[in-house]
């Protein structure tokens, strides 16, 4: 397969090194058109959970005088290198900093087969040879437009990507479901009044940071990273030898109690252990445990809650930088206590419903086990779309 560099292939890039609204004379607002930095790129798309900014449409007019376009690829020059996402719509919406906005040429390029090329081994391994740097790992626009894209014909390119698209389709549609099932029970948990003020102790209900058994040896580690600031579930389990840190079990809910983690939702259900296994996690981990007659997921959804989530980042003490909710501040929280027939209600909807996300993060483990395994095949020429469809 002949390989062309990136540079003769694109009919547009988009680079806005060094472009801030404050050169442009004006700077971020709090609403109007929204922009999208490298903070936004993750797992192959634009993810909006972390901070959000806004221009105005005069200062969107200044700022990008070509505009972004439906399936343009979006790539991260630095800070991470190398992460990628289509921009899904026409709508307006302005490039930043440490990113690349690719155009392929009509007919000569596929958009999205560069997007799937640019995340494969292969691709990956370009950009890291073109970078510069030490601390931070980048790469300038002269470099990247001399990265080689293997470049069978254009039907070719759009069928490959059409396969992988199909995994990725199915992927998104769990994460849609994933993501359904947990704001139906966040209202359902809101509508039973379970965060209303009272005079119950939560540690009085629930128990916070348990100690039950010393792992032995290798454990389950789940640092930081692992805990999202949307979704319940924790995917990224390591193994390393047991020392200090916290210490939970499947049905736990670990929660970060430090700045900026505790501020930006970091919190997680551990459902992803062996049965009996006792995991080890960051010493910046606070532990809710569910005990009869609250089921499990109860104490998730009450660290989602916005009066309890009020009330630990309120209760944050230390030098700036280094603050942290003290474990105190959660067990001294205190709440109406729930009926035992609001519990049991709850428990036979949330019981079910957790598990089925359990099941959607499984499924989409394996989902992207097989697109991995995939991609490289199909970049290479060693498999051909016809045996994808065929098996």
């Amino acid at each position: 397969m002949r390989e062309v560099p990136l540079g003769e292939l694109l009919d547009t890039v988009i680079d806005h090194r060094g472009k801030t609204p404050r050169k442009l004379g004006g700077d971020f607002t709090d609403t109007g058109i929204p922009v999208v930095s490298a903070i936004h790129i993750k797992d192959g798309a634009i993810r909006w959970s972390e901070r959000e900014r806004y221009v105005s449409p005069e200062m969107f007019a200044k700022w990008m005088p070509e505009k972004l376009r439906k399936g343009d690829v979006l790539l991260t020059s630095e800070a991470p290198l190398g992460e990628t996402a289509l921009v899904p719509s026409n709508d307006d919406l302005v490039l930043s900093q440490r990113l690349f906005a690719l155009r392929g040429k009509n007919g000569v390029l596929d958009s999205r087969y560069l997007w799937y090329f640019l995340q494969s081994e292969t691709g990956q391994s370009r950009l890291r040879e073109r970078a510069t740097g030490t601390t931070v790992i980048g790469i300038r626009q002269a470099e990247l437009m001399k990265v080689l894209v293997p470049l069978p014909p254009i039907d070719v390119q759009r069928r490959i990507a059409g396969a992988l698209g199909a995994l990725d389709d199915l992927l998104e549609v769990n994460r849609g479901l994933i993501l359904d099932i947990e704001k139906l029970l966040g209202a359902r948990f809101d509508a039973l009044g379970f965060d209303t003020p009272g005079d119950s102790r939560l540690g009085d209900l629930i128990a916070v940071n348990p100690v039950r058994g010393k792992p032995k040896g290798d454990a389950a580690y789940i640092d930081m990273a692992a805990l999202s600031e949307t979704q319940a579930g924790i995917d990224r389990v390591s193994r390393r030898p047991a020392s200090g840190g916290a210490r939970f079990i499947n049905g736990d809910t670990v929660m970060a109690r430090i700045t900026p983690c505790l501020e930006n939702g970091k919190i997680g259900f551990i459902d992803c252990l062996q049965e009996g296994e006792v995991g080890v996690g960051s010493t910046e981990f606070i532990v809710l445990r569910s005990d009869s007659p609250f089921p499990l997921p109860w104490a998730y959804l009450l660290a989602r809650s916005p009066r309890f989530r009020d009330h630990v980042v309120r209760h944050m003490t230390g030098t700036s930088g280094r603050q942290r909710c003290p474990a105190d501040a959660v067990i001294d929280y205190t709440i109406k206590s729930p009926s035992p027939e609001d519990l049991e209600a709850f428990g036979n909807l949330a019981n079910p419903l957790f598990a089925a996300l359990k099941d959607l993060r499984v499924e989409n483990q394996e989902l992207r086990a097989t697109r991995n395994e995939l991609l490289p095949l199909l970049m290479s020429g060693r498999v051909r779309v016809g045996e994808v469809v065929a098996a």
